[in-house]
């Protein structure tokens, strides 16, 4: 049964609180898992006094193997291709061009640098010769991540020598100068985005959406309040997720504007389901509205709004055919079945994300 008013039995997503997560330390796409794109930028690494005090007492020379590059006190290396997993927080970045350590006649080439970035771990592997060698730690605790409509940029990655990095070094240049958790440098890493380099990005223009998924998290607070109030959500075909979530809508289409913040919408298919103390309501074909951030779906027949949305830390990335919105804060609506009493929205319920293939 669908009640008429479900204003007063069905307000217990209103429990809610807290904050939305952290900003990811990844800076590439994710479709349902990995997805491998092409990307460009470059990763610059400013070399250590450490090192470049070992490199002058050993007599050892650094220069870059085209088209990595180096200078007076830092290396640049070109960016590939990445691959991330956005809800998981790691991914890599690969990347072209070598470094090659010289001395006395002899010389090692380190080439393919790898950035594999984990929530527990860091680190940089390379080939040398024809094996691969994880040669580098990566201290990604301090992390800076600055987004803009053209690239996206990570910033303070420590760098430090692995005992096998270091051993190799030492092995091939016959020195110990060389040292297991000698510093590197500090890097940084910066991708662009299409919007940036004009290929198909979602800055300047309508982006049109294909297909793809967008997902709904609740916070801890909500599902909490859910299962306080005895409510229940789960969703009809062909949305997934039921229980505490998360809750899937397949995207069916919609254009999203990034030189206007992403202004534009997304229409999804499927339902979402709210039951509580013997009584449903059923949202039907959502829409995620961004140009007035308010998520909408219909209820008997009449479209209202489901939730209301809060834009200020959303991240975005895009690659060819791909475009990812993350950190879109859902809340309560200010009217309409689930809205807040006093007509603003209110009280955190989760986050949103929009994973598109974009034509």
């Amino acid at each position: 049964m669908t009640p008429t008013r479900p204003h007063h039995r069905l307000r217990l997503l209103a429990v809610a609180g807290g904050t939305t997560a952290a900003l990811l330390a990844a800076t590439s796409p994710a479709s349902a898992a990995e997805t491998t794109a092409k990307a460009t930028g470059t990763t610059t690494i400013k070399l250590s006094t450490a090192l470049s005090n070992a490199m002058k007492k050993g007599k050892v020379q650094l220069k870059g193997v085209s088209p990595a590059k180096r200078g007076d006190t830092a290396v640049k290396l070109p960016l590939k291709s990445a691959t991330v997993d956005m809800e998981a927080g790691s991914g890599t970045l690969n990347h072209s061009g070598a470094l090659k350590f010289t001395r006395r006649g002899r010389s090692i080439t380190l080439k393919a640098f790898r950035l594999a970035i984990t929530p527990s771990a860091s680190t940089v592997s390379v080939t040398i010769g024809s094996s691969s060698v994880r040669a580098f730690n990566v201290d990604a605790s301090a992390v800076k991540i600055k987004q803009t409509s053209k690239k996206v940029t990570l910033s303070d990655l420590k760098v430090t020598l692995t005992p096998i990095g270091a051993s190799r070094l030492n092995r091939a240049l016959k020195i110990q100068r060389f040292k297991s958790g000698m510093s590197l440098g500090v890097g940084s890493a910066s991708v662009n985005t299409p919007g940036g380099t004009g290929t198909g990005g979602a800055s300047g223009s309508a982006t049109v959406l294909s297909s793809g998924t967008t997902t709904l998290s609740l916070t801890p607070e909500a599902k909490a309040g859910l299962v306080a109030g005895g409510a229940t959500l789960s969703t009809i075909a062909p949305a997934t997720g039921s229980g505490s979530g998360p809750y899937a809508f397949p995207i069916t289409g919609g254009a999203l504007d990034g030189s206007k913040a992403f202004a534009g919408t997304t229409t999804l298919s499927g339902s979402l389901v709210l039951t509580a103390q013997g009584q449903s309501v059923t949202f039907v074909d959502p829409i995620v509205d961004l140009a007035n951030s308010v998520v909408t779906a219909v209820v008997n027949g009449n479209r209202v709004e489901l939730f209301s949305l809060d834009l200020s830390t959303i991240r975005n990335v895009a690659y060819e055919g791909q475009l990812v919105l993350d950190g879109i804060v859902v809340k309560r609506a200010k009217s309409g079945p689930l809205s807040d009493p006093n007509g603003t929205p209110s009280g955190v319920i989760g986050t949103l994300r929009i994973d598109a293939k974009t034509k």
